[in-house]
């Protein structure tokens, strides 16, 4: 998954995936694993964003 901050911003991210993800690690444009802080909330990958950050992320998705 990758997303972008577009509004010039520092942002707390909430983002509800379809499935239910079951692990969320934050990695760079080549896939290799970051040291930065990504958790899972119930159904939700919580992240920060610094303003017009680009971040990354390694996501699996389990059975309900």
């Amino acid at each position: 998954m990758r997303v972008r901050e577009c509004d010039g911003a520092q942002r707390r991210v909430r983002l509800r995936c379809g499935a239910r993800a079951v692990s969320a690690r934050a990695v760079d444009a080549l896939e290799r694993e970051l040291d930065l802080e990504v958790t899972l909330e119930a159904e939700d990958v919580v992240f920060d964003l610094r303003p017009f950050e680009l971040r990354s992320f390694r996501v699996r998705f389990g059975h309900a």
